[in-house]
């Protein structure tokens, strides 16, 4: 008999115990192909997006204005 089984029989003896099993449906999240490759164009397009930004946000400024700049971006 196994351990579990021992558990629930020892359990439904003890006086004022009423265990019942019930089925509970569980929801599993699921995710089309179709969809994973438009998330994956997204994200690259995302960052594709960032790199250009990041560019254009270090132009005409110093090595460390641009540290410091990035910084409080990603911040």
């Amino acid at each position: 008999m196994s351990s579990a089984r021992a558990a629930y029989t020892f359990v439904s003896k003890i006086p004022f115990f009423s265990i019942q099993k019930t089925r509970v449906p569980i929801n599993v999240p699921w995710i089309l192909p179709q969809e994973l490759d438009r998330y994956t164009r997204a994200l690259e397009s995302y960052k594709r997006e960032y790199d250009t930004m990041m560019k254009d946000f270090c132009k005409d400024k110093t090595p460390e204005q641009c540290a410091d700049a990035k910084a409080a971006f990603n911040a």
